[in-house]
This record gives structure tokens, sequence and C-alpha cells, in this order.
């Protein structure tokens, strides 16, 4: 593994930075080596509380939890106090004092591996089984490590559990169950070739991608509201004087006045034979639609399904072409990274995460 870490913190984890400082800044210029997996042996509510404590002693980067949420603790670009074992007199021992075997061929002698490793806990207890969105966000987690650090991952080298490297206290985790080459091959199947990612981002560069604001009082209706993703910005409109805010969704269109965002409605979509609604804020609000460039947004894709199943939200842009050599290729921004497929090849989509 080599370094690429940016600032260290996953776009798409909930950033729970500990405001205690259980870790160390950097790592000592060491490259990241391996991913660690761990079992936080309890709740995930009960690991920042624990990680965060002013008297503690330990931490991880990473939680996934059993519903498939991740949540960061300590930025890559430092090291998290999760897998400290000392070398003395020839022989390592644990933070109790306890001599431990590690069968990590790739230790550093008399080097803390916390400096060089990155560590992922997972919520549960040792003999859990992993859940489904446990298992697949655990795979987009890693997939962004590996972008991050440029690496590949081949089981119990550069992905181990936290019992490779401590077998006195720590012979349990993460678990029996954890299933190393699945995990590695799953993660690494999401790589995308250094050019090919290359030459997709610039090409989505070069388009204009729709800005959502996730925070905003449309979005937040249209989610809770079954209108699906957005197919414009935000625009404005006006109705006997009064300043009103709309917006375009795959199901319909929601408005609002600007001086109550706490009170948001929609109207459908309207059909090319239908006269505008008798309502004439619901009418204001689809004759200002209709003057707007609508984002399509293809449901049947294939990269579509792929970016649902990857939990990669709204689409930003329409498909696009690229080239990579004499290679043609079709790619599509969303808000959680670019997806991109060889022409020909529609089983075998990748994840090409944003800068």
């Amino acid at each position: 593994m080599s370094n690429n870490l940016n600032d260290g913190w996953c776009p798409f984890a909930t950033r729970r930075a500990l405001t205690h400082p259980n870790y160390y800044t950097g790592r000592l210029n060491f490259r990241v080596r391996a991913v660690v997996m761990h079992i936080a042996d309890g709740n995930l509510g009960g690991v920042f509380p624990t990680f965060n404590n002013p008297t503690g002693e330990s931490s991880a980067h990473f939680c996934v939890g059993k519903k498939g949420e991740i949540e960061q603790y300590v930025s890559i670009t430092n090291s998290a106090w999760a897998v400290g074992i000392r070398w003395e007199n020839g022989q390592w021992f644990t933070g109790s004092g306890r001599v431990t075997h590690p069968t990590w061929p790739d230790l550093i002698v008399g080097v803390n591996p916390n400096y060089y490793t990155i560590s992922v806990e997972h919520e549960g207890k040792p003999d859990d089984v992993w859940t489904d969105k446990m298992y697949q966000a655990n795979t987009r987690l890693l997939t962004w490590i590996a972008q991050q650090t440029n690496s590949v991952y081949v089981p119990h080298h550069t992905l181990i559990g936290h019992n490779e490297i401590d077998s006195a206290d720590r012979p349990n985790c993460p678990g029996p169950h954890v299933e190393y080459e699945r995990v590695a091959v799953d993660a690494n199947s999401q790589l995308v070739d250094p050019q090919v990612a290359t030459v997709a981002l610039v090409a989505a560069q070069s388009l204009n991608w729709l800005p959502v604001f996730t925070d905003g009082a449309l979005y937040k209706y249209a989610r809770t509201h079954a209108l699906g993703y957005p197919q414009t910005d935000e625009f404005e409109f006006s109705v006997q004087a009064q300043s009103y805010k709309g917006q375009v969704f795959s199901n319909g269109i929601a408005y609002v006045w600007t001086r109550n965002f706490n009170q948001v409605f929609s109207v459908p979509k309207p059909n090319a034979s239908a006269p505008l609604p008798v309502d004439p804020l619901a009418a204001a609000a689809i004759s200002a639609a209709q003057q707007r460039t609508w984002m399509p947004i293809n449901t049947m894709s294939g990269l579509y399904a792929f970016a649902q199943a990857n939990q990669l939200g709204f689409p930003q842009t329409d498909e696009f072409p690229f080239s990579v050599g004499a290679d043609n290729y079709r790619g599509q921004v969303y808000a959680g990274g670019i997806v991109a497929v060889k022409v020909g090849d529609w089983n075998n989509l990748k994840l090409v995460h944003k800068p």
C-alpha cells in the first residue's frame, strides 16, 4: 500500500471526530500496509463514547453498523490507538503486558503497527454474523480506503484481523465468521483501472453537475414524500409579489413560500394533454419548472441500478461517453461518486471516487 490520503475523511461516513486526542497525529512517515478488521463487542452507539473518553486509551478510524451505517472517528492520515503492541527484549507485548505472537507476516519489528494500519470496527459480538447491509457498507468503505491508499486487498497481508496482531488479548477479534477472501474479492472488484478513473473524472468535470442542497426544505420534503431524485436545481418564481422556490423531482414538483420553509407543497408533473391546475400557485410552479432544463433520469439503466445498490444517492449528470484508447465507456456522476462501465461489458461496473 502507498499513501494518497488527502484529508483522510471519508465523504460518505458520518464524521464523529474525537474531541479527546486518543490517537497519534500523523504516521511517522510510514506508509499504510493493511486494513485491520475489528469487532466492537457492543452496539454502534457505544463506540464513539468509548473512544472519546478523556481517560481512554483506545480508538479506531471507523465503525460499520449492522444497518449499514459508517462512522469515522479519526482521519486515516492519523494513527488510531487500535492495534498497539510493543517490542521489548526480542518479543512483542500487548498493552496489558502479555506476550503475543503475531501471525501477520508484514509487521515491522520494533514499530507500533498503529502507524501503518487503518482500523475498522464492526458493530456486534464476535460470534455475530454480519448483516447484508453491514457487508455492503464494509465493501464500500474498503473500496474507498483502497482508492485513497492505492492498494489492493490480499487476505492476511493487506486485509487482516486484529487477532493476527494480538493473539493474547484479542484472540476472537473480529470473530470466526469474517470471510477474508470474499471480502477482499468484493472490495477489489469495485476498483477501477487508474487510467480509466482519470479519464472518467476529466470527462465528468467538463460537464455541469446538478447542485443539490440535501439540507434544503425542498429536498427533505421530496425524500419524505416519495418524490424521487431532483432533476433541476432550485428555482425562484413569484405569485402576487410573493417569492417562492421550486424544484423538479422525478415524481413531482415541490415548491415553498420563501417566508415559511416549514410548509412545502407539491404538484404532479404536467401532462402534455392536460390543462394547468386551477390553483394559481401550483400552476405558477409548473410554468416556472417548464422553463428549466430537466435532467433525464433513466431508472432502467445499469449505471443507475449500480448507484442505488451501492447507496451513491442521486444522479448529478446524465450518462456521458468517454474513451480510453480504443475502448468506449459510459459514465455518470452521482452524489456519492462516478459510475463507469466499458461499453459491452455491462455487468462490470466500477466506482470512481470524486476528488
